[in-house]
């Protein structure tokens, strides 16, 4: 299902978490998906909103290293889950 609205979404302009579809998808994984699913919805809405910002303005350093620590932590659930 996920790679299907990525590819229905992919030929839209703008960014795709603005859709009511991609929203719905998100809701349904909060509610019926597993952590890990979960956890990749809402942190890939959260690396959106930060590359957003960053287009915006490039020299905003605080918002690079909150960007840097978000993928950080999602590599390291990443690297835990596969102990």
């Amino acid at each position: 299902f996920k790679h299907a609205l990525d590819q229905l979404l992919a030929n839209q302009t703008g960014s795709r978490d603005e859709t009511p579809l991609y929203q719905a998808y998100l809701e349904f994984e909060k509610r019926n998906g597993g952590r890990r699913d979960v956890d990749g919805a809402v942190m890939h809405k959260r690396s959106q909103a930060y590359e957003e910002r960053l287009k915006e303005d490039p020299l905003d350093y605080d918002q690079w290293f909150d960007y840097i620590r978000l993928l950080e932590e999602g590599v390291a659930d990443d690297l835990a889950e596969l102990r």
